[in-house]
């Protein structure tokens, strides 16, 4: 079994080209046949003609001398002569091709002795028209008026055809595949690269150079290959990040309950620090909860497994339904809502939404000063409904604006100013990619930030 590309492409090649010659060969001998045919009577007219002259200007004793000297000038006819009585005479110049039988010629006999020209054709081969082979004309001797056949002996033409042929099909036959054999390697080449570079990839090294000037489908596919090389250096860049960023969330919790824990098992402990401790062990441990079933929200949602359950609701209910559920957190800080709802039905899926809506208007509240205002408003744009979530809050940096939706991002620096994990945004945006949706975020320094949330109608 061949399994190399490169002796595939020279065999195939070598293959097509012996078919291709063998059927040119073909055509063009079947062209070199039509066009003899195609002057032949003409020029044996010509030739009868001259013969004719030659004979009157020279005016020969010995007749089949004449005939022998007339067939050596003209190499490529075969003169015969009949009388009214049957008797023939031969040039007998050419005893490789034996002239048509006299037989063929009697019924033309008296024609040409009275004298007019003959034309005498055979049928072609697979019934193609009939192609000339001999003509008859009247020769005028001292002896008397014979009738001459001149035959074409195109054998010798035939011969030097094919060979010629042969010659230049074999001459193209090498000279091409020589071309190919250089030609092949100029294909291979870049595949044996890509070939190389997958390989690496395999390994875990992401950093192939496979950038080619090629506009071609090689080239197309080499440069696929390196932007899947790219997209999958980030892929294994953001892996490690995540791991990074769940250790780092979950040992900072898990270091408090420890810690806290410990110091339960001191005796010397009022009661009021032991409820303090296990307040904050509580605490510690409702967080790394709320981590871990974000974690799981995430990794379900990321998989062809989670359900997906639309149906059809009131959009505007919802707002506030998830806006009375976080009202201790907006009564504590003292903030108030202005809602410009209005009554919108949608088809999607109820319980994603509400996570989409509390993880938004939780941030607002999270981000928004006491005593600050959150603004809600809703309307149609283009096919989708616009849920539009103003806070006026910190706001954030064009660079962070970039990142808030990669797991375990935060704006803020420190990563300890406000409670959270970082993948609320990632859930948001999530679901909105299953729902055919999406987010959008505006913000600056000082002055809050609005998300924009486009649901499909």
């Amino acid at each position: 079994m061949i399994r190399s590309l490169y002796v595939r492409v020279v065999i195939i090649f070598i293959a097509v080209t012996i078919i291709s010659l063998m059927i040119s060969s073909l055509f063009a001998f079947r062209w070199f046949e039509k066009d003899v045919n195609r002057g032949m009577s003409s020029d044996l007219m010509v030739d009868g003609k001259k013969i004719q002259q030659l004979y009157e200007s020279w005016q020969p004793e010995d007749l089949s001398e004449f005939l022998a000297q007339s067939s050596s000038m003209m190499r490529s006819l075969h003169i015969t002569l009949m009388d009214a009585d049957g008797h023939s005479m031969d040039s007998g110049n050419n005893e490789r091709t034996p002239p048509v039988k006299k037989e063929s010629y009697a019924e033309q006999v008296d024609t040409i002795l009275s004298g007019s020209d003959v034309v005498i054709e055979e049928s072609g081969p697979n019934g193609s028209p009939a192609r000339p082979i001999a003509i008859g004309m009247p020769l005028r001797t001292a002896d008397g008026v014979y009738a001459m056949f001149l035959q074409p002996n195109l054998k010798p033409q035939r011969e030097d055809f094919r060979r010629n042929n042969g010659i230049f099909n074999m001459t193209s036959l090498l000279v091409g595949s020589f071309l190919i054999l250089m030609a092949s390697r100029f294909v291979v080449s870049p595949l044996k690269k890509m070939t190389s570079a997958t390989r690496q990839i395999a390994r875990g090294d992401f950093k192939v150079n496979l950038h080619t000037k090629r506009r071609d489908e090689i080239g197309e596919l080499a440069e696929s290959i390196q932007h899947m090389a790219g997209e999958l250096g980030q892929l294994e860049q953001m892996r490690k990040d995540f791991v990074s960023n769940v250790s780092h969330e979950m040992q900072t919790p898990l270091t408090s309950i420890h810690g806290f824990s410990q110091a339960l098992t001191i005796s010397e402990l009022s009661d009021e620090e032991r409820i303090r401790y296990a307040s904050i062990i509580e605490t510690e441990s409702e967080r790394l909860s709320r981590l871990i079933r974000n974690l799981l929200k995430l990794s379900s949602l990321d998989s062809d497994k989670h359900p997906f359950q639309p149906e059809t609701y009131r959009l505007d209910r919802q707002l506030k339904d998830v806006i009375l559920s976080l009202e201790p957190i907006w009564t504590g800080k003292s903030i108030t809502f202005h809602l410009h709802l209005q009554e919108q039905v949608i088809y999607a899926d109820r319980d994603q939404l509400s996570q989409v809506w509390t993880n938004l208007i939780h941030n607002a509240l999270k981000f928004s000063p006491d005593g600050g205002s959150i603004e809600i408003t809703m309307n149609r744009e283009r096919g989708y409904t616009v849920v539009a979530i103003q806070d006026q809050g910190e706001g954030m940096a064009k660079e962070d604006l970039q990142r808030i939706f990669e797991r375990f991002y935060k704006a803020d620096a420190s990563r300890n100013r406000y409670e959270g994990s970082g993948l609320g945004l990632s859930i948001a945006k999530k679901i909105m990619d299953i729902h055919e949706g999406r987010i959008q975020v505006e913000s600056e320094l000082g002055e809050g930030t609005i998300f924009r949330v486009y649901l499909k109608l």
